[in-house]
């Protein structure tokens, strides 16, 4: 239960940076500014979690929650991809799906 979870959170990081299209002179700052966000959503995450999440829902269904949030997000990141073929957009997402469930 936990590989997908973590599958689907490192695809998230490269595909922001691909959607991002940082200028080459704004390279090393529009990374630094993603890298910084995500930083910020992953302690947000932590404390949301540890705090609210996991006494009031329970481990499972936390992680669960977790899981369908980001597979959402990695298949809309797959999906909005336009230097991607559609089918192989669709093939992505397709083995996204079957490592989700």
């Amino acid at each position: 239960m936990i590989f997908p979870a973590t599958f689907l959170m490192g695809i998230i990081f490269p595909f922001c940076v691909k959607l991002a299209r940082p200028s080459i002179a704004r390279l090393g700052t529009g990374i630094g500014e993603l890298y910084f966000i995500n930083t910020l959503g992953g302690v947000a995450g932590s404390l949301v979690a540890g705090f609210i999440l996991l006494p009031v829902i329970g481990f499972q269904k936390t992680l669960l929650g977790i899981l369908i949030i980001y597979f959402l997000l990695s298949i809309g990141f797959v999906l909005c991809e336009r230097n991607v073929d559609l089918p192989i957009r669709w093939l992505l997402a397709a083995f996204m799906a079957f490592w989700a469930i």
